[in-house]
């Protein structure tokens, strides 16, 4: 009996380690929120009617008018970094193969994204009522299109200032003398600058004001520390199930 319950807690704890390791991987990370990619591409280009327009997440709607502004075929770059994307994750397969013998970690995943989510929306929903007035419904009235665009900011704001930001910044600083600690804390600095600059250029249509300033600060370094200690997948998939609940005010 005892050795039967011995075994169970070393089968747990070993599940539990594999998770925690496996889940934060960037190439699984990036296989995991490919699907809500795709999904808000697709659902997006339905309702702009193209790959330009203003109906998209502000990271989105700016990425893809510089890519038109500088005459490269925004279908053709989506193309190149889908298969960039899957090319990373094959070559990472080795270090994540272990997910064919345990699927459910995805569902995990998306509890665990859940529940940081609803810890946000908890702590600083009411906040972002205050500071952000409807901000976050000013692009269109229509709730299906405001949901997509919810949906969509996780995936490229986590992408753009988080994955690319933080993981560009902390390579550099380590490579000219601070410390990882510290790397890490400029990086997450300088990230959570520039993630709440973004949202006061006129896509984003949000009035800056120093309150704003400083809530969009600090919900870059929340998202930061998520990144880093949980990773791109479960950082992104918490950051669109937070703006949903903010959407609906749950």
């Amino acid at each position: 009996m005892i050795q039967n319950e011995l075994i169970n807690l070393l089968v747990r704890s070993a599940f539990q380690s594999e998770y925690w390791r496996l889940s934060r991987n960037p190439a699984l990370g990036l296989l995991f929120i490919l699907p809500l990619w795709l999904f808000y591409e697709i659902l997006a280009y339905q309702l702009n009617r193209g790959w330009l327009g203003n109906l998209r997440t502000g990271t989105d709607y700016l990425i893809k008018k510089y890519l038109n502004c500088f005459g490269l075929h925004v279908g053709v770059v989506l193309f190149l970094l889908f298969a960039i994307i899957i090319g990373f994750i094959i070559h990472q397969w080795k270090k994540i193969r272990k997910i064919r013998q345990r699927p459910v970690y995805f569902a995990f995943m998306v509890l665990e994204s859940l529940g940081y989510a609803l810890i946000l929306g908890l702590f600083v929903g009411s906040l972002t009522g205050l500071f952000l007035n409807q901000s976050r419904a000013v692009l269109d009235p229509n709730k299906a299109a405001a949901l997509i665009i919810n949906l969509g900011s996780g995936v490229y704001e986590e992408f753009i200032f988080r994955f690319m930001l933080i993981s560009a910044v902390a390579l550099l600083l380590k490579k000219i003398g601070p410390n990882e600690y510290l790397s890490y804390s400029i990086a997450v600095i300088v990230s959570s600058l520039l993630f709440s600059y973004a949202h006061h250029l006129a896509i984003f249509n949000e009035p800056l004001s120093f309150s704003s300033v400083v809530f969009r600060f600090f919900a870059g370094v929340a998202f930061s520390v998520l990144f880093i200690f949980r990773g791109y997948g479960i950082t992104a998939c918490t950051h669109s199930m937070y703006n949903v609940f903010l959407m609906f005010r749950l």
